[in-house]
């Protein structure tokens, strides 16, 4: 008895050992020393043997349960209360259920989760039977055996009646499995997915590949037909209520879909729901995120249907059938339909900029080059003149042609100011050819200025398809014609695809200027 006393001692404490005199020669003996009712005897105060002499309370700080005197605060029956008992593999502690080290609460008691078979790595997470749990894992399938997931079973396929020769297949009552094949009993017939009796199974009803419709009978081999007031939906597999049956409304096949009724044959939806067909069935178009405001109005990944209607979420705009971010969006930047440039445009806090060294004039969204753009040379407002290109931000002669008295002429054709000598014709040599005074034109096969000019109409800026025709400054002649050109942006030689492509696919070095590319609106590149 002086065993248990210790041991009580050491859960109560000092108090508790103090008031009965724990390892004293006071020491009290008797089968009910710790739990029977306390008395009176000789030898000082205690718990007497008899159990329930005198009828007094428990000393504290135990408490009376069921006529015994308990210590709540760690009994696991009567925990913290009388009659509140700890569930399997739990402890009390400071009057508290709890469960002990390395284990975890599950709703049907503490279990160790790294090895517990019916609560694997999980509460209530069982393993197959036959497997073990290892380190919180089910573990796999005896060797021999394998996992059946539907019939959550280690199951031996060669000779489990209930599993013979692959999962579910079930030999029936009676039958045995040997090498993986139903031994069928009785009157049992064997099909490939178990035994059944082929004059009464509406699975296998005369053979076993006959099947009857659901709601049918199969007798003596035969099925019988739909109960009264059923039709047979024979590609459904069903015995149908048409007037009730909501996957077979009116017609076999007519599904009401989710949230539909049928009543009398008619498919019907529930307050605030529509019907959308019988693959949707009844939906609410107030929220519903694929058919909103009306049915098959799917609203975008980034938007929510509210009140019938796609709203973008916060900080997104709707721009047509999508919502995207003002802020960054380079098709919609600042606003819907506000594109910036396609190849060099930037879209930064609402505002279209451009990569590189490359500007935006006001009222366009296009990236320029300043140092070579005839359009804005050097600046926004700077267009360079007929006949003049745009070099190192500076307005210039295209190649061929000479700037005198503030006019790009050509020196090679011009009777007033033919070859670089800047002469005059006249006499007996009144034309101009290739830089020379001549009498009449030998080279060049056209003639203008009153037909003292030499040129060729085909490739002449100044005349270009025909006298004084002449091309402007964002264009070249190409074979007569003054066709549009834009600066090849980036690139140095061709090709260049980050400019031509589109109609000004035309990549083309401009003459006479080392590293300008001219995107064409042409076939060909002219020849300048």
């Amino acid at each position: 008895m002086r065993t248990k006393l210790a041991g009580l001692c050491a859960v109560v404490g000092v108090a508790f050992a103090f008031v009965w005199g724990c390892g004293s020669k006071g020491d009290v003996t008797g089968t009910a020393g710790l739990t029977g009712p306390t008395s009176s005897g000789s030898g000082g105060t205690g718990v007497g043997s008899g159990g329930g002499g005198g009828g007094q309370a428990c000393p504290s700080p135990l408490s009376t349960c069921g006529g015994k005197c308990v210590f709540t605060a760690a009994d696991k029956e009567n925990c913290g209360s009388c009659g509140t008992a700890c569930k399997t593999g739990e402890v009390c502690l400071d009057s508290k259920c709890v469960c002990g080290p390395g284990q975890v609460s599950c709703k049907d008691g503490c279990f160790d989760l790294s090895k517990d078979t019916s609560h694997c790595g999980t509460c209530d997470n069982a393993c197959f039977a036959g497997e073990m749990c290892q380190s919180g894992a089910c573990g796999p399938c005896p060797q021999g055996k394998v996992a059946c997931d539907k019939q959550k079973v280690c199951a031996d396929l060669s000779q489990d009646p209930k599993n013979c020769g692959a999962c579910g297949i079930d030999c029936g009552n009676g039958g045995s499995c040997t090498a993986g094949a139903c031994k069928c009993a009785g009157s049992l017939s064997s099909c490939k997915d178990g035994c059944f009796d082929l004059t009464m199974d509406p699975g296998h009803c005369g053979n076993c590949q006959t099947a009857c419709l659901k709601g049918q009978m199969c007798m003596s081999s035969k099925c019988g037909m739909c109960p009264m007031g059923q039709v047979a939906c024979v590609n459904q597999g069903v015995c149908a209520d048409l007037s009730s049956d909501n996957a077979n409304c009116g017609v076999c096949g007519h599904n009401c879909g989710p949230g539909g009724t049928c009543k009398s044959g008619v498919c019907t939806c529930a307050i605030g729901f529509v019907d959308c067909g019988s693959i949707f069935g009844c939906v609410d178009l107030s929220k519903d995120q694929a058919h909103c405001g009306t049915c098959f109005t799917k609203c975008a990944a980034a938007a929510t249907c509210i009140s019938g209607n796609c709203a973008c979420n916060k900080g997104l705009l709707s721009c047509g059938s999508q919502c995207i971010d003002p802020t960054t969006d380079t098709a919609n930047c600042g606003g819907c339909g506000n594109t910036c440039d396609a190849t060099y445009g930037t879209c930064q806090a609402g505002k279209c900029g451009c990569l590189g060294n490359l500007n935006l004039c006001a009222g366009s969204n296009v990236c320029t080059d300043f140092q070579e753009d005839p359009l804005h040379c050097g600046n926004c407002n700077t267009q360079c003149g007929n006949a003049q290109i745009c070099a190192a931000g500076l307005c210039k002669c295209v190649p061929g042609l000479t700037l005198i008295g503030g006019q790009c002429l050509d020196t090679g054709s011009n009777p007033l100011h033919c070859g670089p000598q800047d002469k005059q014709c006249g006499n007996n040599t009144p034309k101009c050819e290739n830089g020379q005074c001549v009498n009449s034109c030998q080279v060049q096969p056209d003639k203008c200025t009153n037909g003292n000019a030499c040129v060729n109409q085909d490739t002449n800026p100044l005349h270009c398809g025909g006298c004084n025709q002449v091309c402007k400054s964002n264009e070249v002649c190409v074979q007569g014609n003054c066709e549009k050109w834009v600066v090849g942006i980036g690139c140095d030689t061709c090709p260049c695809q980050g400019s031509c492509f589109g109609k000004f696919k035309q990549c083309c070095p401009y003459n006479g200027f080392q590293t300008l590319i001219a995107c064409v609106d042409a076939n060909q590149c002219p020849k300048f």
